[in-house]
């Protein structure tokens, strides 16, 4: 009765606000998912010939609420966790500023009007696409592989490149091809690289909850050739989109020098594997995959609008 009152009162001196509901949907997350289903549509516009901005509206909002959603789930899921980890204990509803049952329920509520937006003003393609997303993370990734396996982020990254899916369809409604793949591969190699790289640094909480991250269960030393490998084959597959018969000389200038400095800094993290390297690659990666994705919609955008005609190689439509 005491902690009911407790929790009562807390809710009573700091009541729920739009802010804590978007808190808990963690908008900086959710900005690198619709950024990449932003470039899956983009990267899409030279087979359908147009840009609908509407769409891209629709996109954006669904994408948000879909991937926020999920991501609710999560927060609401790793409450028990949350209140313990030092860089988790503030969030609103360990903090008890958002009731558990209210967080669950603005999490489902979110995903379900992201997906029928994709559904009614998109295509059912593009919804299905989040829908799966939005399950893959809450679901399969949270409540079973997170605190069950060290290979979790390895399995449960792939909801992560859902929104690229997402994206593409909304523009062309057909993932028969390629280059979606593609960069959906990028994304799924920089989430565990970016994961890894964030669990040798909170190594302790990690430990101390009991989650099996891979630093926590083989150690650092050993993780860093796993942070390193990641690092490269990002690299390898970002330069490899450079060479789709949909990418033109915008990304290709961009790619390379970025590119250069990613291969150097992994390469410095597998000469010399500390954890500060590891934290420098870390920082380095978020960049990198920003600006993978914000070079393919500036490259489809000059092409669009100045008739410029990609290159590259046919069968990597």
């Amino acid at each position: 009765m005491a902690m009911h009152s407790t929790t009562a009162q807390s809710l009573l001196e700091n009541k729920p606000t739009y802010q804590h509901y978007l808190a808990i949907m963690k908008p900086r997350v959710v900005f690198l998912l619709v950024l990449s289903s932003l470039a899956g549509y983009f990267t899409a516009v030279p087979l359908v010939g147009e840009i609908n901005w509407l769409d891209l509206i629709v996109l954006i909002f669904a994408g948000y609420f879909s991937s926020g959603g999920a991501n609710a789930v999560n927060s609401w899921f790793d409450r028990d966790i949350d209140k313990i980890m030092y860089r988790t204990k503030k969030r609103p509803i360990p903090e008890g500023l958002i009731p558990p049952w209210a967080g669950l329920l603005w999490a489902l509520v979110s995903i379900s009007f992201g997906v029928s937006l994709a559904y009614f003003l998109l295509n059912p393609l593009s919804a299905l696409m989040m829908f799966i997303g939005a399950i893959w993370y809450a679901v399969f990734y949270t409540m079973i592989l997170k605190r069950n396996t060290r290979w979790n982020i390895i399995f449960g990254g792939i909801a992560g490149t859902f929104p690229v899916y997402a994206g593409w369809a909304a523009a062309i409604n057909d993932l028969n091809y390629v280059f979606p793949w593609l960069i959906g591969i990028a994304v799924w190699i920089w989430i565990p690289l970016h994961f890894w790289s964030l669990a040798i640094r909170f190594r302790k909480e990690y430990a101390e909850v009991n989650v099996p991250m891979l630093p926590v269960v083989i150690g650092v030393k050993s993780t860093l050739p796993y942070i390193s490998i990641s690092g490269l084959l990002l690299t390898l597959v970002a330069l490899l989109i450079a060479f789709s018969s949909l990418t033109g000389y915008v990304y290709v200038i961009g790619i390379l020098p970025l590119s250069y400095w990613m291969a150097k800094k992994t390469w410095q993290t597998i000469k010399t594997p500390t954890e500060q390297n590891s934290w420098t690659l870390f920082k380095i990666s978020n960049l990198y995959l920003v600006m993978v994705d914000f070079l393919l919609i500036l490259d489809s955008m000059v092409n669009y609008f100045f008739k410029l005609e990609p290159f590259g190689i046919n069968a990597l439509v």
